[in-house]
């Protein structure tokens, strides 16, 4: 196996393990994947720590925000 890294940063090739989704299958090798981050997290980082985030860190909370609240409207408000 490859050697574990604790930040994939943008523009970086990274491998993942996942039991599912299959590659090929559910996804395809170039699909943008998000974190699920926890609602709590969510509100920090759009709140409190808005300045330390990059432009693209910003506008991928923004995406992963929007497609949560396509089933909850109220979050991380």
């Amino acid at each position: 196996g490859g050697k574990a890294i604790p930040l994939a940063e943008e523009g970086k090739e990274v491998a993942v393990a996942m039991p599912q989704p299959i590659v090929g299958r559910h996804i395809k090798e170039r699909d943008v994947l998000f974190v699920d981050i926890p609602e709590k997290h969510a509100k920090l980082l759009r709140t409190k720590y808005a300045g330390r985030l990059t432009e693209s860190e910003n506008d991928a909370l923004r995406e992963l925000v929007q497609m949560k609240r396509e089933k909850d409207m109220l979050w991380a408000v």
